[in-house]
């Protein structure tokens, strides 16, 4: 409440309208994966797509987490040019490699899966970590075994490895040198 009253403040000094409503923000990934320039437009009403399925959560009565899931799903599912699921940076073997993580502010509680490879949608992993395990981290195949059995769908890792991904890694190597 303190930190709500001192915005409203600061954003009353400068003349800034508060927020009337929530406010979804995402991005698309990192390390290499942007869509080239024939592709943007696509990649543009990709995000615009993620940020509809988000707000449409929460239309449905849905809480923050449900609209983070729902937009970040969307990313990790549909379009192969986000650093998320289908179409993931591959690592130096051809596979990949998959994680995400997931933060309740209220209760500052977080939860993440990391190298999980079977896992069709890794934030759902994440999202079962976080209610109900005592973990703040799970990690590779046990996580995926623990996301399957809570209910997260299970794929061959081979649906996350897209021809795009191939090719970028066979002109420009891995990216474990670069860090």
């Amino acid at each position: 409440r303190g930190v709500d009253r001192a915005a409203a403040g600061v954003a009353a000094r400068l003349d800034c309208p508060r927020v009337p409503a929530p406010v979804i923000v995402i991005h698309a990934g990192a390390g290499g994966s942007s869509p080239p320039p024939e592709l943007r437009d696509e990649a543009r009403e990709a995000l615009r797509t993620a940020l509809r399925r988000g707000a449409a959560a929460l239309g449905d009565g849905g809480e923050a987490l449900d609209a983070v899931q729902a937009a970040v799903a969307c990313m990790e599912d549909e379009v192969e040019f986000f650093n998320a699921g289908w179409g993931a940076v591959l690592c130096s073997d051809g596979t990949v490699e998959l994680s995400a993580a997931l933060m309740r502010g209220a209760e500052r509680a977080a939860s993440a899966a990391a190298i999980v490879t079977r896992c069709r949608w890794p934030v759902a992993a994440a999202r079962a970590v976080l209610e109900v395990s005592d973990h703040v981290l799970m990690m590779g195949s046990a996580a995926d075994r623990f996301a399957h059995a809570h209910g997260v769908e299970r794929c061959d890792p081979a649906y996350f490895v897209t021809d795009r991904q191939r090719v970028r890694l066979a002109e420009r190597g891995s990216d474990f040198d670069r860090g």
